[in-house]
């Protein structure tokens, strides 16, 4: 590719380094530079054990390669010779116009599965703007931790690391939420850390955090909030689930709702918990698609006392409602199950999870796998291969009474601890909270 006669081309050296190198010509100048960059860059990786590094080796070889300013950025060197300064003028020149010409370009896998990698069975999505980031980020991480339970992920919209690194300077004081508590604090410092909590999670393929990439836009020269609704309008199009904004501009909201968007504003006393049980809730009631403005009373359900979040509980007593989510669950901890036990084996199998629709279907597939995979996770328990050769009508239908309600939960929750033996503590601790939750609720009707 070539623009005003500079040539860009995309080289990865022998440490796994992508970069970009700008060349005019043949300077040979400017390749003495690049030659010296590639062999500190290969002296500082060189200890590496059997040529393995980690992303920390990797953070640490450029720092030590280029100098860091205390905000992490790469500070400004010195041009060598005028000819530089042409090249970088007729570059910045150039890209400051690229918006303009985005549409007209072609992406490879635009429109394709390939760039909703992740997104597949996923039932909601959350975008999330600057603000609420800085103001609500103990929120948002707890939200993030919920992700696997309520299969909801969150989605960071590329106009707000711009926004984010704009204001990392800023020593303008505001208050923020903190376990339900407010506290004082630098927006720059709230910047920085919004940015490290990102930075984190988007390490981690299983964190449910994700950031939208370049192509996935619809108006390629939308901005600021403009940007930030063009994110939820292109995700709505592109999964079959709910979209879900979460910012506390109404002036965002109200654009939002005009485009049967949902929203969702802080209020005081707003958990994470309840913010994805009522994504569920909604997810479930609307079967996966945004009803229309009048039914949009999403924000406005979410209360700020012990009696609204009361009331929020209260809609997950249908027992339909309860046993939906415990099915959703046990689907998802079977398919985990196998996954770990097979590997990249498991397309040999005869396992599909697609075929995992009712209780009915999952008790035949821990039955046919029994010998192979499960027996172990029910290793001590009263539960044998025989046991889900026949289960009773009480296990696998909507229970109609409280007593079979109850003799339902009490099995399948069993069932589901033991599929979660070899998950991590975290885990383990939100599956805890989720059933106990449920279990709660349904001790609330009975006594009622």
């Amino acid at each position: 590719m070539n623009i005003n006669g500079v040539g860009f081309t995309h080289k990865i050296n022998s440490a796994g380094i992508e970069r970009a190198e700008s060349v005019k010509g043949s300077d040979d100048a400017n390749a003495d530079n690049l030659q010296t960059v590639r062999n500190k860059l290969k002296n500082t990786l060189a200890g590496s054990k059997k040529g393995k590094y980690s992303l920390a080796d990797l953070d640490g070889a450029i720092e030590s390669t280029f100098g860091f300013d205390k905000d992490g950025d790469v500070e400004v060197m010195d041009l060598d010779h005028e000819g530089e300064s042409v090249i970088l003028s007729t570059v910045q020149e150039n890209l400051a116009d690229v918006d303009a010409f985005r549409p007209l370009l072609s992406f490879p896998n635009s429109n394709n599965g390939d760039s909703l990698i992740g997104l597949s069975n996923t039932k909601a999505l959350f975008v999330v703007d600057t603000n609420f980031i800085i103001s609500h980020m103990q929120t948002l991480e707890e939200l993030r931790c919920l992700g696997t339970a309520y299969n909801h992920k969150i989605i960071i919209p590329s106009t707000v690391y711009r926004e984010l690194d704009g204001l990392k300077k800023s020593d303008r004081v505001t208050v923020v939420e903190f376990h339900g508590a407010e506290r004082k604090g630098t927006v720059g410092a709230l910047a920085r850390s919004a940015n490290d909590w990102i930075y984190k999670n988007l390490a981690n393929l299983d964190s449910s955090l994700l950031g939208q990439k370049i192509q996935q836009k619809l108006d390629f020269s939308s901005k600021n909030d403009d940007a930030i609704l063009d994110c939820c309008l292109y995700f709505r199009e592109r999964i079959q689930g709910l979209v879900i904004l979460l910012s506390d501009d109404k002036n965002l909201c109200m654009k939002a709702l005009s485009e049967n968007i949902l929203t969702v504003s802080y209020r005081k006393g707003m958990s994470a918990q309840l913010i994805a049980e009522k994504a569920y809730m909604e997810n479930q009631a609307s079967g996966g698609s945004t009803r229309n403005n009048s039914d949009l009373a999403f924000s406005d359900a979410m209360i700020d006392d012990d009696n609204s979040a009361q009331c929020c509980r209260e809609d997950l007593l249908h027992s339909r409602d309860i046993q939906s989510k415990i099915l959703e669950i046990l689907i998802s901890s079977i398919d985990n199950v196998m996954n770990v036990e097979y590997d990249t084996e498991l397309e040999f199998v005869g396992y599909n999870r697609e075929h995992l629709v009712t209780f009915q279907d999952c008790a035949r597939c821990i039955q046919n796998f029994w010998v192979s995979v499960f027996s172990e996770y029910f290793a001590g328990s009263n539960i044998r291969k025989e046991t889900w050769n026949k289960l009773p009508d009480t296990l696998l239908q909507i229970a109609k009474d409280q007593s079979s309600m109850q003799i339902f939960m009490e099995f399948w929750s069993s069932v589901l601890r033991h599929l979660y033996i070899k998950r991590d503590k975290k885990d383990n601790a939100m599956l805890q909270a989720l059933l106990g939750g449920m279990m709660e609720s349904n001790k609330n009707y009975t006594d009622q």
